[in-house]
């Protein structure tokens, strides 16, 4: 039998328990890196393990907020210890950034501007290695190869149609959690990651159209675009945060003028880059149903993974538009109504 989960998308405490651990998840990665700003140039020691403790508390607070809110509005199964785990790729991002900032504010004065091509040479591939494998997947061993026979040569099919080479499958243990969900990673050899909670919940059909949406992502290469626009913009903008800093030793208003532009992007450029996310996931939608002839299987699936995930209908996340729009674009897509779906 089919768990559609339990039905409470417009409990106001569900809501608040899950904003609250979004924005904690958001200053895991943000003030660790802020207090080395601040404290670095007087004691790096000092700074340093002040900025680790915090990051360290930031992702104890994170994962025990999440892990209490699920475990009192949807019931998982799940300990502490695996929203412990599962914050881990959070974790490393804001240590990582800890130490690109400390070492940005040393090197600078000594070697000026060269050093931003250094560590942005030495960082940016770290984040490349993070977009390709989601090591949070790997801690304790939640991610597997996956073997269903006919999910494999469905995929296989459908990767043929969209010309989509190099795909391999795993699925994730994610019942526990009760995390429907499907995502692809890689930028040139594709990685399609599929929960079993999905797989126990889905029909074979609607399990394809979740795929077909997977293939589409690398087809039109949309992880390489979102690290384009999230991730290497985001370490220029931490050169310019530092930088500023620097510059406020010798020149107080042009520093924070720089210092305070630097800041700003931080906060603002992200809303661009979720908007183009928003409009990827429409993009995969119309490739999906293209290639499958049909858009009940897709409807179905987002219905059931609404259900599931405790999403309202109506309400778009940062990353995906809301059910209800998706939904309209791919009726009127089978409806052939092509011109309207813009």
């Amino acid at each position: 039998m089919q768990d559609q989960g339990r039905k409470a998308p417009s409990d106001r405490g569900y809501r608040r328990g899950q904003r609250t651990y979004v924005i904690l998840g958001g200053l895991l990665v943000i003030l660790p890196e802020l207090l080395v700003v601040l404290l670095g140039s007087a004691d790096p020691i000092l700074s340093t393990l002040s900025a680790v403790l915090t990051s360290t508390a930031l992702l104890s607070l994170y994962s025990l907020f999440y892990f209490r809110t699920e475990r009192k509005y949807r019931g998982v199964s799940a300990t502490l210890t695996d929203y412990f785990r599962s914050g881990l790729s959070l974790y490393m991002i804001s240590n990582i950034l800890i130490f690109f900032t400390l070492g940005m504010i040393y090197l600078l004065p000594r070697f000026g501007l060269a050093t931003i091509i250094y560590v942005d040479a030495v960082f940016a591939p770290l984040y490349l290695v993070l977009a390709r494998f989601p090591i949070g997947l790997r801690v304790g061993g939640r991610a597997e190869p996956l073997t269903d026979t006919k999910i494999l040569s469905a995929t296989k099919e459908m990767a043929q149609r969209m010309d989509v080479d190099n795909v391999e499958l795993y699925t994730v243990d994610w019942r526990r959690f009760r995390t429907a969900n499907a995502f692809q990673v890689g930028p040139r050899r594709f990685s399609i990651y599929v929960s079993n909670y999905l797989l126990d919940n889905l029909s074979s059909e609607e399990v394809n159209a979740v795929l077909a949406h997977e293939l589409a992502h690398a087809r039109k290469r949309h992880v390489m675009k979102s690290m384009a626009l999230i991730f290497f913009p985001t370490i220029v903008e931490m050169d310019v945060l530092v930088l500023g800093y620097v510059i406020t030793q010798t020149n107080l208003v042009l520093g924070s003028i720089v210092f305070a532009a630097g800041f700003a992007a931080i906060f603002l450029e992200p809303r661009l880059a979720f908007r183009f996310q928003r409009r990827f996931e429409l993009e995969a939608d119309v490739i999906a149903v293209r290639t499958m002839g049909d858009g009940r299987p897709l409807i179905g699936a987002l219905e059931k993974l609404s259900a599931l995930n405790i999403v309202p209908n109506n309400k778009r996340s940062l990353t995906h538009p809301s059910v209800a729009e998706r939904i309209r674009r791919i009726e009127q897509l089978s409806a052939g109504d092509l011109a309207n779906v813009k």
